[in-house]
């Protein structure tokens, strides 16, 4: 995504960063299972 992002000239390669810090989310998990068989979590 980064080098199509790139080659649109929607960011500029030297401005961008990332990392792996992990975020929290607000929800229900999502487990690899429920992905494969196409199941999406709702929110109550």
């Amino acid at each position: 995504m980064g080098n199509l992002f790139a080659s649109e000239g929607r960011v500029r390669p030297h401005v961008v960063a990332t990392d792996s810090t992990l975020l929290k989310s607000n929800g229900r998990v999502w487990h690899v299972s429920s992905m494969k068989e196409g199941i999406i979590p709702f929110r109550n």
